[in-house]
């Protein structure tokens, strides 16, 4: 293949000394050939590495959501209290009128619909009208009333029979507005207003 001379306008194959200029812009054009063709494999490196860098973020993400998704697999619909006494026999069923005096065990019905087929551990705060803690210092969680452990399942309109709160002989309750809280894994599901008259 011929090579055209463009400072001495002559022919000369590729073999063949080139005139000074013509063989130092050779060079020179060959030099930044090869400085672009380097800086395009610098560019390339470094979209393979944000490249990387975007599916780690995307594996990350993920992961996330499926775990945002299991602590919301539960959605509760609704919310009831009534009174039990020690025998687990109703005193006042939900819905109906609760007296603070009469008070033995709150106890705590949830209904809900879930989106898997496992064991999970729901927690409760009973928060009194004065925005106290009702909690055993003993036995309740760190932060919350109590807690218990359930296998849910596929399914809607699914019911949790929460165990009761309170004391068998004599109410721990007094009158006014109590809030009642259920929380998954530190992430807040649902609450509802209970008022002792």
């Amino acid at each position: 293949m011929a090579w055209q001379c463009t400072h001495c306008e002559t022919e000369n194959n590729d073999n063949i000394t080139r005139c000074e200029v013509c063989g130092n812009a050779f060079v020179q054009n060959y030099k930044n050939k090869y400085e672009e063709i380097e800086i395009l494999n610098q560019e390339i490196k470094i979209l393979k590495s944000e490249k990387e860098q975007l599916n780690r973020d995307i594996n990350r993400l993920q992961t996330v959501y499926n775990n945002i998704l299991n602590k919301f697999a539960v959605e509760i619909t609704s919310i009831y209290i009534g009174n039990l006494n020690v025998k687990g026999k109703w005193i006042h069923k939900p819905g109906e009128k609760l007296n603070a005096s009469e008070v033995r065990y709150l106890k705590i019905i949830m209904i809900y619909s879930s989106r898997i087929n496992k064991n999970i551990t729901l927690y409760i705060k009973l928060i009194d009208p004065g925005g106290g803690l009702i909690c055993h210092p003993l036995i309740s969680p760190s932060g919350y009333s109590f807690s218990e452990t359930k296998n849910v399942n596929l399914g809607k309109n699914l019911c949790w029979d929460f165990k009761g709160c309170g004391n068998a002989n004599i109410s721990i309750y007094r009158r006014g507005d109590y809030r009642v809280e259920i929380w998954h894994e530190a992430l807040f599901l649902s609450s509802t207003i209970i008022t002792l008259y």
